[in-house]
């Protein structure tokens, strides 16, 4: 059960406070009213009440939520599966679909012959656009490799001329 606002705890303190303190008949006068401890518990005590009702129907409220989507779950199968079963039974009777709530399928519209036309010519510039091949077109094509040139050999050092004797003096 959830727990209790500051609100309805003060005012279950003030039914006991009432039954200590003012346990006569003495009228209360307050707030520009006048109540006897009485009325005044009563009035307190059905506040707490209520709002004691209101906790209990939320956890059943939260409760039937919860039961209501479990069962949601195991049913929308079924669901699914007895549709498509009328769908598939009474697929010519629109009248008896209707009974079901079930619009009939549309029959489909033929594509006009101009639209055909139309999109084989885009179809064909975007190939062309793009260069996209088909698959005979891609196996016609065959790659080439370049006969490997062996690069020539490097340049021997050249070779130093013997020193020259020193002139005699």
């Amino acid at each position: 059960m959830a727990s209790l606002t500051k609100e309805q705890t003060q005012v279950k303190s003030f039914i006991v406070g009432i039954g200590k303190h003012f346990p006569g008949a003495t009228p209360l006068a307050f707030g520009s009213a006048t109540y006897t401890p009485a009325a005044l518990t009563q009035l307190f005590q059905s506040f707490v009440d209520g709002a004691a009702g209101v906790v209990a129907a939320q956890a059943q409220y939260k409760a039937k939520l919860e039961a209501q989507r479990a069962l949601t779950v195991t049913v929308r199968t079924v669901i699914l599966a007895f549709r498509s079963f009328v769908i598939a039974t009474f697929s010519h009777s629109p009248d008896v679909l209707a009974d079901f709530g079930i619009a009939p399928r549309k029959a489909p519209t033929p594509t006009p012959a101009a639209t055909k036309a139309l999109a084989v010519e885009k179809r064909l510039a975007t190939r062309e656009a793009r260069h996209t091949m088909g698959k005979k077109e891609k196996l016609a094509i065959k790659g080439s490799v370049p006969e490997p040139v062996t690069p020539p050999a490097p340049p021997s050092p050249p070779i130093a001329p013997p020193p020259t004797p020193p002139a005699a003096k």
